[in-house]
């Protein structure tokens, strides 16, 4: 015959804890899993932490991973600290705003986020945004330059984005006679 008080005891530890009433499952297991965090070194040798989370929005980084296998933990960038940051700070913001398609135009936010950057900070920012894949940033910040220049002619063009035509005359006489068109207007 079983002892009760084993039988007991036996029930008692097969009995699965319950989850907490008043948390999300999501959050729950946030608080049981924490996220790998990996490190990017910049040029100057300054470095970013990210989640796991904003490193799978970078295609590059998540082929650096292929490559290297779960052992990566640290990537070495040509992409200056700032910049990288934005960039960043740009996806961060689509993703708590739950922004992050592409198919879209950008909204009075979006644009007073690359504004705030500045022009030269902007271009930047596309080369590295692109460098890295993150799809988001790059379609945001083209979307953000065409509106720029919707509207305007060449030499506003030139004046706000601070481009030098050097073009020759010869070169403009040759252009406006091939395509019907005034580089200076």
């Amino acid at each position: 015959m079983a002892d009760p008080e084993l039988l007991e005891k036996k029930d008692q530890e097969s009995v699965v804890p319950a989850l907490p009433e008043k948390k999300k499952l999501a959050d729950f297991i946030k608080e049981e899993k924490p996220q790998k965090e990996y490190t990017i070194v910049h040029n100057g040798g300054e470095k970013t932490v990210i989640k796991e989370e904003m490193f799978k929005l970078h295609v590059t980084l998540l082929n650096m991973q292929e490559d290297c296998g779960d052992q990566l933990t640290e990537i070495y960038s040509k992409q200056d600290k700032v910049v990288f940051d934005q960039i960043i700070e740009l996806t961060q913001d689509a993703m708590d705003k739950n922004k992050l398609e592409c198919d879209r135009e950008i909204d009075d936010d979006e644009k007073k986020l690359c504004e705030k950057y500045g022009k030269k900070n902007c271009l930047l920012i596309l080369e590295a945004a692109n460098f890295l894949n993150n799809a988001y940033v790059v379609q945001m910040v083209c979307k953000y330059v065409a509106g720029t220049i919707r509207g305007k002619t060449t030499s506003q063009i030139r004046e706000f984005w601070g481009i030098v035509n050097d073009f020759t005359k010869e070169e403009i006489e040759e252009i406006k006679k091939r395509h019907n068109y005034d580089v200076n207007n």
